[in-house]
């Protein structure tokens, strides 16, 4: 009984990757064997369309789609600077959803909370499909009077040091930035009343 290539031998024969003495010895027995003589047509036929699916273009639309789902992800590097780091509490992504239940929860929504020195500060991240920007929606507050007001201080998003958005908050420790994910963000507040650096 003659021997029989494997599928992945003819692939590397197909793409050039098999030495020239396997190659003729294949060639000659694909001659007379009726079995590899039809893999290695499946195997033409596989490069033939996964060429013609290379070609083809992904629709504008579709790549934005795909990365507005990934988008949110990247903020798990997202640190506060405000002479210490601040120690995330919540983070919406990390809920499981429910179950039998369809959940109202969105894949381009992230909320998270965090706890520094005191202060607590709500983020709210968006990026609306279709947009390259997400938006940052904050605020933050005393950890143990969330009603009191807070002096205006700057706030900052940096990737590996290159400033992203910047805005003041208001007396109620609301801001709102927009930015374009990227890797190594950091989130910088200048917490003055407590020992933190302005900028």
């Amino acid at each position: 009984m003659a021997q029989h290539y494997s599928i992945t031998e003819w692939l590397d024969l197909q793409r050039g990757f098999s030495s020239p003495e396997l190659r003729s010895a294949m060639e000659s027995h694909r001659v007379s064997c009726d079995r590899c003589s039809e893999t290695l047509a499946w195997v033409e036929r596989l490069q033939v369309t996964a060429l013609a699916d290379f070609k083809s273009d992904v629709p504008l639309q579709v790549t934005r789609n795909a990365q507005a789902i990934f988008a949110l992800r990247r903020f798990d590097a997202i640190q506060f600077n405000t002479g210490s780091i601040a120690k995330m509490i919540f983070d919406s992504f990390n809920q499981p959803a429910l179950q039998g239940v369809r959940s109202e929860q969105r894949s381009d929504v992230r909320h998270m909370l965090y706890e520094v020195e005191g202060y607590v500060i709500d983020l709210r991240l968006e990026h609306e499909r279709g947009l390259s920007a997400v938006s940052m929606v904050g605020q933050i507050h005393h950890a143990d009077n969330p009603d009191s007001k807070i002096n205006p201080m700057p706030v900052k998003l940096t990737a590996n040091d290159i400033e992203l958005a910047s805005t003041v908050c208001n007396n109620f420790g609301e801001f709102a930035l927009a930015y374009v994910p990227q890797n190594a963000l950091r989130l910088h507040l200048g917490l003055d009343a407590v020992g933190g650096q302005k900028f």
